[in-house]
């Protein structure tokens, strides 16, 4: 009886360690330290059916938090430029805001915003208000060319609610 040789198996990356070396690639983030954690899964500021839909990504350093947000522009008859979220709480210091240059229709972008994490652990878990913002340029749907010059709007996110769980790793 001849038996078939088993292909070994590739080691697949886990969501963590594909974030950490993502993150690890963009300079602005490259002195913050070793990725401590990040979410399990991404978290829905708006829902898919909406004009924007956006996905947050929450990675924990040890002095502060990377959110990315993952954004889709879907009107075709609008190309967003410089885009950002801005998030506001009491707790966090905003340091810096890493925008996506374009997003055309249907075409998925990413944007980051650098937050110090608070001294005192009690005051991590809070409520960020999230407001997408972006300048608008319209543009033709059939061939995708865009005005050149535009307009700065903003469109409201639902709320990113972060807990003590951003600081507890799962110990097997």
């Amino acid at each position: 009886m001849i038996t078939e040789a088993k292909k070994p198996t590739v080691p697949t990356k886990t969501r963590q360690e594909e974030s950490a070396e993502r993150i690890a690639q963009i300079p602005e983030f490259a002195a913050l330290g070793p990725l401590f954690k990040s979410s399990p899964k991404p978290i829905e500021l708006s829902e898919s059916e909406t004009e924007y839909y956006v996905r947050c990504d929450v990675h924990t350093f040890p002095q502060h938090l990377v959110l990315q947000f993952d954004v889709t522009n879907t009107l075709d008859d609008q190309q967003l430029e410089n885009v950002t979220v801005e998030v506001v709480s009491d707790n966090y210091t905003v340091l810096g805001h890493l925008p996506c240059p374009q997003l055309v229709y249907n075409t998925p972008g990413t944007c980051y915003t650098l937050l110090q994490l608070p001294d005192d652990p009690s005051l991590v878990p809070t409520t960020f208000a999230c407001n997408l913002k972006f300048l608008v340029k319209d543009c033709d749907p059939n061939t995708g060319e865009a005005d050149p010059v535009g307009y700065e709007d903003e469109y409201v996110l639902e709320d990113l609610d972060i807990g003590l769980n951003i600081l507890i790793q799962r110990v097997f």
